[in-house]
């Protein structure tokens, strides 16, 4: 993973297409517009959805997921050139 100055990783836990919420599930994490993958972070954290903000690229994807969680979101776009 992406590490800063510790042994603790900065992106823990990155959600995938591929990503099981536990070694033992034979199916990985709905992916989005679900709010699965993010519910799945706000539990490895040990925090609430209304705490957290889903930061995007994608206005029907990302934010339809955020809004399903309950959390806040927004889409952060990148101009050509």
């Amino acid at each position: 993973g992406v590490e800063g100055d510790s042994t603790e990783p900065i992106f823990h836990p990155i959600v995938a297409r591929d990503t099981k919420s536990n070694p033992t599930n034979e199916q990985p994490i709905t992916a989005k517009p679900h709010p699965d993958g993010i519910l799945h972070i706000c539990h490895v954290w040990g925090c609430d959805p209304a705490d957290v903000i889903m930061v995007g690229d994608s206005a029907n994807d990302d934010m339809t997921a955020a809004n399903r969680a309950g959390c806040g979101g927004t889409v952060l776009l990148t101009q050509a050139g």
